[in-house]
């Protein structure tokens, strides 16, 4: 009797020792499998945050904005244009106008890609300045009516191609296009 209760402590011992081992592996798979994941979740967020900030900068730097688009002018410099023979590219339209304001936008967009700084004749300006006549006597296409937004292409002193009205981003296009406008 006494023999089998040495056998069955030494069971236990032995059962107890196996299991301690074996606790101690898989506790040590499971801290290195932690610690993989860890390395894991650490290097995808390290790549996510890299293609974020990659992704700001250029947009940030390939965002065309108002300011950096167009120039704005006034009756003057736009009269100018009239005797230069230089290529101008002229938007005229009221700055505050809600439509102006959508079409600008569609405008800014297609300019973006393209290095032509375009001018811009604000007729707000014109109007409080009392300039308005003025400017609609300076061509034939505004001598007895305007309609805006207007996008003209000045050439050898005179309007070579004009685009009238808010128009969609392809006609734009195509409008830039067929002017040569980069």
């Amino acid at each position: 009797m006494e023999k089998r209760k040495q056998i069955e402590k030494k069971i236990k011992e032995t059962a107890k020792k196996v299991n301690r081992e074996n606790m101690a592996k898989v506790l040590l798979a499971e801290k290195m499998e932690r610690r993989h994941k860890y390395i894991i979740l650490g290097l995808t967020a390290l790549l996510i945050s890299f293609g974020l900030y990659i992704s700001i900068v250029f947009v940030l730097n390939h965002t065309a904005t108002v300011e950096s688009t167009l120039e704005e002018i006034d009756l003057t410099e736009y009269l100018s244009y009239n005797k230069t023979e230089d290529k101008k590219v002229v938007y005229v339209a009221t700055k505050d106008s809600d439509i102006n304001k959508d079409y600008e936008k569609v405008l800014i967009s297609v300019l973006g890609s393209r290095s032509t700084k375009v001018q811009f004749l604000d007729l707000a300006v014109l109007e409080k300045r009392k300039q308005i006549i003025e400017f609609m006597d300076a061509n034939t296409l505004t001598k007895d009516t305007y309609t805006e937004p207007m996008l003209l292409v000045f050439e050898d002193g005179k309007i070579k191609s004009d685009l009238v009205g808010a128009r969609t981003k392809a006609q734009l296009e195509a409008f830039l296009d067929a002017n040569r406008i980069e």
